[in-house]
């Protein structure tokens, strides 16, 4: 009788001990995983903190729709295809921005694949048939959003000045400085600005094609 009273309690105890080391795995267990997703979610913000700069007072471009001067569709799905997306807001008043176009044309043409440049024309809506003149006389031959709504609607209304340069990645997030007004050395400037967001993003530099 007591010799099986005692066996009880030995059962009993282990029984105890076995669950507390369970108990103890399964803490263990999530205790990492938090920590895991801890650290994945610290590595993601320093990188996107890594690339921050004034251009995202702007805002961001995620969600947005827009008509281009071809009446084609622009959102995106358009950024999604590119590390990076040029953007340079002009208008058709802007003295100093149709001066810098055809440097911009001719920039935009050299730039390898996973790079793209876009204009917004903010007065393009109003008189298209002038913007198609003056881009056509720069020699650009890419895409021109002339209006949209959204996320694109919020940039447009806190650009101040023209000419404004933005860089975007393929997410839609705003990444590095803008560039305001005409630049001196266009190319060199310009291919200076994308190269060290480019180097922040960890993606490979790029040269222009000839």
């Amino acid at each position: 009788m007591l010799l099986s009273s005692l066996m009880n309690k030995i059962k009993g105890i282990g029984f105890v001990a076995l669950l507390v080391c369970v108990i103890f795995s399964c803490a263990c267990s999530v205790k990492k995983a938090s920590e895991e997703a801890g650290a994945k979610n610290e590595t993601e913000q320093k990188k996107e903190n890594h690339v921050e700069g004034t251009a995202k007072k702007f805002g961001k471009l995620k969600d947005f729709a827009c008509k281009t001067l071809d009446k084609k569709k622009f959102g995106p799905k358009n950024l999604a295809k590119y590390d990076l997306t040029i953007i340079n807001f002009w208008s058709t008043w802007c003295g100093p921005c149709v001066e810098e176009m055809p440097e911009l044309a001719s920039f935009a043409k050299a730039l390898p694949e996973n790079v793209s440049f876009v204009t917004v024309c903010l007065d393009g809506n109003q008189v298209p048939w002038e913007a198609k003149k003056l881009l056509k006389k720069a020699g650009f031959e890419g895409t021109t959003v002339i209006s949209g709504n959204g996320d694109f609607s919020i940039v447009c209304d806190r650009i101040q000045f023209t000419p404004t340069t933005i860089l975007v990645d393929s997410e839609g997030n705003l990444v590095g400085d803008e560039l305001i007004g005409v630049q001196e050395n266009t190319k060199e400037t310009y291919l200076a600005y994308v190269n060290d967001v480019l180097k922040r993003m960890d993606k490979e530099e790029i040269t222009l094609e000839e």
